[in-house]
């Protein structure tokens, strides 16, 4: 399974792979009394080891981001089994307390050989709660137009609308890594459904669950290097 094109975002950089407004997401619930956190970042000393199971089968890989800020993220995978590693690197803007997407570039190998694929959003992909969260606050997910270009081609297509959702901020969750005390949101594209449980203290996704048509997956932190 190729962890960047395919999962891009169970990274925590799976954040960044929904659509928005060029003018920015809309919210729907206003942030004035409800309770909100700040949310940290990933930590640059540290690797965040993953687990992805589906109907199709389970992968292990370790995600360690150099860099990720208001603008922009660097991101490097390495999969258990192979041993390739893979570079993740984004342009991003945050708007409304949300990571918006511009382009992002793949690189790297894996089973399948050498890889490298760009993406540009038009007018940009909403993504995940950035640095803050508030409880019960809500944006709509537009179809934005997604541009892939790779060493196969170059190819666009439109993705899924939906909404994207915080429904509990401190929300305490146990998984193989610890137990970590989380917000919890919802995001949906069009038939996708996904539901996220990311560490107030590191900023990355301790748990998901995705229902898609024919396919149900769950990812869980494992460890912390």
């Amino acid at each position: 399974m190729r962890i960047l094109t395919t999962s891009l975002a169970l990274l925590g950089a799976a954040w960044l792979l929904s659509p928005s407004l060029s003018a920015g997401p809309t919210q729907a619930a206003s942030s004035a009394t409800a309770s909100c956190v700040d949310l940290g970042t990933p930590k640059p000393t540290l690797s965040y080891v993953h687990r992805y199971t589906s109907t199709q089968g389970s992968t292990e890989y370790t995600n360690k981001w150099v860099l990720i800020n208001a603008t922009g993220s660097h991101l490097i995978t390495t999969q258990s089994a192979s041993g390739a590693a893979s570079t993740y690197v984004s342009q991003h803007r945050v708007v409304d307390d949300v990571f918006v997407l511009d382009g992002s570039t793949a690189t790297g190998a894996d089973a399948n050989g050498p890889f490298k694929n760009s993406m540009a959003y038009k007018p940009g992909a909403l993504g995940d709660p950035a640095f803050r969260a508030c409880t019960g606050k809500t944006w709509t997910v537009p179809s934005v137009t997604a541009t892939s270009n790779s060493l196969q081609g170059s190819f666009s297509t439109k993705t899924g609308a939906g909404t994207l959702a915080i429904v509990a901020i401190h929300e305490s969750v146990t998984v193989p890594a610890g137990t970590f005390d989380t917000v919890r949101y919802v995001k949906t594209m069009g038939p996708v459904r996904d539901e996220f449980w990311k560490s107030i203290e590191h900023g990355v996704t301790v748990k998901r669950t995705s229902v898609q048509p024919g396919a149900v997956g769950t990812e869980i932190l494992i460890a912390i290097k």
